[in-house]
């Protein structure tokens, strides 16, 4: 605070010029330097009319009186006071006082006095002075801002023909001021991360730091400890991102690449710190890795027929807990097979039948169908592999055994008939093979009606008779496609029907098989 101090001369009713005061050298400015010690409140400057113009009954139209404080060159306080020339007895009226403030700074604790001559019955005054006593008027103004002004009116009567002296007094004082801003950085942080990711599959971590305080927050800094489990892709554990300087309101984002080295649910949190003391903690967040596990099992049949086709499904499997993304499935199919069918359609290439089975979600399987038949017997091999991204191959291999079954045809017929009695009577005996494997020990019995009567018998193997009962020797084989054929001659005894039967065993039959032929002899 600067306290400034004058003396102002009378201001007179009769207008009466009044000296200006002749301005001072303006001083010099001198370096303020910072000094620490209590405030010492100043002593108020002081602006004085005294006396008035006095008020006379020779005055003519209202008159105004300026003073400027200290001097019209270096002006803090300008008071304007309007009054009349002259007034008529007891009549009352009014005149007015304008304290202007002519600095860029604000006066404080203005005290405005008046004094009023004696023959002067004051009426009122606005604003309603704090002190009004023994012809003083007091008004106190705490605060009167740059370039602002403060009016007063005051009215009254005068009781006397005389001329009458009113004095103004003004203290002030000036204060000055330098600001200290005080400001505090305040950092926020936010961390991101994917909820899911697959083990293996690039993890981007994302930091937002933002200052949202008043301050700039110096020598930046984000600091992460990774869980167990994650590491940066060169193998670190701990994350330093140096931010630097942040501004007020400035945000930055920085993202670094992860890996994860096992599955599981791992769950991190960042913090930032700032040597101008500001820190903050990223929200606990956690990240889920999975994994998908492939497996393919074939569902079809070990055992086969020669003949009949080999149908199967191939069963692609998720057993882990992370979607299987561009599954892949490979057949290498046996040689010697035909009439190939696939669904869904595959792609073949050489002996590889190829599946893009797309995506397989956790705990589902995909279903393929296959088909072919084998053109010879034996040991049929195929082999399964499935593939995925981030996904270790499985592979299955199944072995069929392709195997042909003997089918075995009786036939009996006669090559004359009807027959005379003692003619000769020849039933030839044809049995077939119509299966896809060798059949062993072919037996055959033949009962011989009591009409008729042996004579001999010819073919692969010899017969023997006992009582009406043909056997022929056992044949040891019969290869698919090939007949065995007998021809037994017998004799027609006596005219009438007669019947010829024969009966076939072997290993690929449970229960024999028989047939019978009928001849009529005649006389």
């Amino acid at each position: 605070m600067f306290p400034t101090d004058t003396s102002i001369g009378n201001i007179m009713a009769q207008n009466i010029p009044q000296p200006v005061q002749q301005a001072q050298p303006r001083p010099q400015p001198v370096q303020a330097q910072p000094v620490v010690q209590p405030q010492i409140a100043p002593e108020p400057a002081q602006a004085q009319l005294q006396p008035t113009a006095p008020i006379g009954a020779d005055s003519l139209g209202p008159s105004q009186v300026t003073l400027i404080y200290p001097s019209p060159e270096y002006g803090v306080i300008k008071v304007d006071k309007i009054i009349p020339k002259e007034v008529d007895l007891n009549v009352q009226f009014k005149y007015t006082i304008i304290v202007t403030n002519l600095t860029n700074a604000t006066l404080a604790n203005l005290v405005i006095s008046e004094t009023l001559a004696p023959t002067f019955q004051f009426k009122g005054a606005t604003p309603t002075p704090q002190q009004a006593t023994n012809n003083q008027l007091v008004w106190k103004i705490e605060a009167l801002g740059p370039k602002a002004s403060e009016r007063l009116e005051i009215s009254g009567i005068p009781s006397r023909l005389d001329t009458m002296t009113h004095a103004t007094n003004i203290t002030y004082a000036m204060a000055t001021s330098s600001t200290i801003r005080v400001v505090q950085s305040t950092l926020e942080l936010v961390r991101r991360l994917p909820m899911e990711a697959l083990l293996g599959e690039p993890i981007t971590a994302e930091y937002t730091v933002t200052n949202t305080g008043s301050g700039t927050a110096q020598d930046v800094r984000i600091l992460e400890t990774l869980p167990s489990g994650l590491t940066t892709t060169d193998g670190r554990n701990e994350i330093r991102i140096d931010v630097g300087q942040l501004r007020p309101g400035q945000a930055r984002t920085f993202s670094v690449q992860l890996q994860a080295t096992k599955p599981g649910t791992f769950t991190g949190q960042a913090r930032v710190l700032s040597s101008s003391n500001a820190q903050a903690q990223s929200a606990a967040l956690p990240i889920t890795i999975r994994r998908p596990i492939l497996a393919v099992n074939r569902v079809g049949p070990e055992r086969v027929y020669l003949g009949r086709a080999v149908s199967y499904e191939l069963h692609v499997e998720n057993q882990g807990d992370g979607a299987a993304n561009e599954v892949v499935l490979e057949e290498l199919v046996p040689p010697g097979i035909v009439d190939l069918q696939t669904a869904p359609v595959a792609t073949l290439s050489a002996d590889k039948l190829t599946w893009n089975l797309g995506t397989i979600p956790p705990k589902t399987a995909k279903v393929v169908k296959i088909s072919y038949r084998p053109t010879s017997a034996g040991i049929l091999t195929s082999t399964s592999t499935v593939n995925a991204r981030l996904a270790e191959a499985a592979t299955s291999s199944v072995r069929v055994a392709v195997v042909g079954i003997p089918t075995l045809r009786l036939d009996v017929i006669d090559l004359e008939d009807p027959v005379e009695v003692r003619g000769n009577v020849t039933y030839v005996i044809t049995v077939a093979n119509e299966g896809s494997a060798t059949d062993r020990n072919i037996q055959l019995g033949c009962e011989l009606d009591d009409g008729i009567e042996y004579l001999s018998c010819s073919g692969p193997t010899l017969g023997s008779v006992t009582g009406r009962t043909l056997n022929l020797a056992v044949l040891r084989t019969l290869g698919p496609g090939e007949k065995a054929t007998w021809r037994v001659v017998t004799r027609a005894l006596r005219p009438g029907p007669v019947r010829f039967k024969a009966s076939l065993t072997s290993e690929s039959l449970s229960r024999p098989v028989e047939e019978t032929e009928a001849t009529f002899l005649y006389e």
